[in-house]
């Protein structure tokens, strides 16, 4: 399953205890690193419960209303129909679906601008440990 990106308070409680050590390699890029962090706060992704109903959508048979049954003696309600076997579902699934199609050389290099790109919100506090 590939859900691309959805809005979760994972990366809002995560973001608050995240530290990055002084001696770290990585130091110059922490303003890159909390804008990835905060990537999924940002407008145009996809919300949870949108997420829940599309993947029970997808993954549950389909489900007749109830009907008698044969002899007119129970209601039943049948199902029929088989789960996706593959479900990609999110903001960007289409894209990462293209991506899966072209040289990995050159999916990882547009990936690679794209980060370089993440800057974080304006509230957001960047402090480099000293």
């Amino acid at each position: 399953m590939n859900n691309s990106t959805l809005r979760t308070d994972i990366s809002r409680n995560g973001a608050v205890k995240y530290t990055i050590p002084p001696n770290s390699l990585y130091k110059s890029y922490l303003p890159n690193i909390l804008g990835r962090i905060h990537l999924s706060q940002s407008q145009g992704v996809m919300d949870t419960d949108e997420f829940a109903h599309a993947v029970v959508a997808k993954a549950l048979p389909i489900q007749e209303p109830y009907t008698m049954d044969g002899d007119n003696t129970a209601l039943v309600r049948r199902r029929y129909g088989t789960p996706a076997r593959y479900l990609s579902i999110g903001t960007h699934a289409f894209s990462f679906w293209i991506m899966s199609w072209l040289p990995r050389g050159m999916v990882l290099n547009l990936l690679w601008k794209r980060a370089q790109g993440f800057k974080p919100p304006p509230d957001v506090e960047i402090s480099a440990p000293q």
